[in-house]
């Protein structure tokens, strides 16, 4: 079973993206961590969290286990239903996806 990373900022913003395809994590600011990816089409994304200020590196290091230890559909941070995989992460900021 494929590792498949969810994030929804709201209705209308969600991405479910194989782990797979994660090029690297980034932490932009004390507050943004960013997810970028590469998709089978050529597509290009990021994902950008809102993070607690001093938690992202806890924030990114949650991610990476999840990347090589979940197994099937793990939510990482879902802004419809308040759940975040890690009390660090307060909302989906973006989700961006360019061709």
């Amino acid at each position: 079973m494929r590792n498949v990373l969810y994030f929804a900022k709201d209705a209308d913003e969600a991405l479910a993206l194989p782990a797979k395809n994660v090029r690297f994590i980034h932490p932009e600011s004390a507050t943004n961590v960013a997810i970028y990816y590469a998709g089978d089409d050529n597509a290009a994304g990021s994902v950008n969290l809102t993070v607690t200020s001093g938690e992202a590196y806890n924030v990114i290091r949650a991610i990476a286990l999840a990347l090589v230890g979940g197994k099937g559909l793990v939510t990482v941070a879902d802004g419809v239903n308040s759940s975040f995989m890690h009390s660090g992460i307060e909302a989906v900021a973006s989700v961006t996806i360019t061709a």
